[in-house]
């Protein structure tokens, strides 16, 4: 049965009132626009909805019925709607970030807290997991956005990777172990000789270390591997090792502390790069969260 669903609001409304000119005055319209929306409704339904009276209209037996049904289901469609639009204007939502550690510190960290003091009520969730596998998960509905080191291929046709920065690597140590090394310059053909700390395999940075190291036709095994970019320049900082690491990081971590070190090797330049659904189905908290990176890494 296609009826109209403004009919229904409207036979909701005079249920509610008793009486089709309160609703007429509610509504700004004309009484017997009321009336002749009813009498439409008890013709598509083939039954008499109101009893009435000098003193207003009542509800038949089935008409209260109908209104039992009516009436519930227009409050979760309003609860729907108000919700929906809680969403809309970020007083409620969920932002769920897939980060590599290092990135978390120079680019996720000052926009993150920014967007929760200013949307309290959006729950954040922070992944660390792979980029490749990222991309799949925001395309399942399963994360919202996720930020990486480019290059990154990209198969999925729902998915928008935007490049947002460029994030220079390094090899670098601390002051006081710098001073031993000046001894001894740092090559990449002496570069076995040293203790080194680098990212651990298979992300980013090493997968692009490796591959160089390769074309130099040189075999090198760190003796130190870190997941986490923070946890690798805390631990040179304090060590006798020569790191390799988003330099942003390095100086951030360890401030005049740190010496970069000047070598024969071409060091790795990488652009930063933003993930998410396409701007026409990814949320307003994905989109109102990409405005903050955008503003902060101006």
């Amino acid at each position: 049965m296609d009826i109209n669903y403004e009919l229904y609001k409207m036979f909701n409304k005079v249920a509610k009132a008793g009486s089709f000119t309160k609703v007429a005055e509610e509504c700004f319209i004309s009484q017997s626009a009321v009336t002749q929306a009813m009498k439409k409704l008890e013709n598509q339904l083939g039954g008499t909805l109101f009893v009435r009276s000098k003193q207003g209209v009542t509800l038949t037996p089935g008409g209260k019925t109908l209104y039992e049904y009516i009436n519930g289901s227009l409050e979760t469609l309003n609860s729907a709607e108000n919700l929906f639009a809680k969403y809309q204007n970020l007083e409620k939502g969920e932002l769920r970030i897939c980060c590599g550690s290092t990135l978390v510190d120079v680019i996720l960290m000052k926009p993150l807290i920014k967007f929760s003091k200013d949307y309290p009520n959006v729950s954040i969730t922070v992944y660390n997991d792979k980029s490749i596998d990222s991309l799949g998960k925001i395309a399942n509905g399963n994360l919202d956005l996720s930020i990486f080191n480019l290059p990154i291929k990209n198969e999925y046709d729902t998915v928008k990777i935007e490049e947002i920065s460029d994030a220079d690597m390094c090899f670098f140590t601390n002051k006081k172990y710098h001073k031993k090394l000046e001894k001894e310059k740092f090559s990449m053909k002496k570069i076995n000789n040293f203790n080194l700390a680098f990212p651990s395999k298979g992300s980013n940075p090493r997968v692009w270390l490796d591959s160089n190291f390769e074309e130099y036709d040189i075999d090198v095994a760190p003796k130190y591997e870190f997941s986490s970019g923070k946890v690798l320049v805390d631990f040179v900082k304090q060590t006798e090792v020569i790191g390799y690491a988003n330099k942003d990081l390095v100086l951030k971590e360890m401030g005049d502390d740190a010496v970069i070190l000047a070598n024969d090797f071409k060091v790795e330049r990488k652009e930063v790069g933003i993930a998410y659904l396409n701007e026409k189905i990814t949320s307003s908290a994905v989109k109102k969260f990409v405005e903050y990176i955008k503003e902060e890494i101006k």
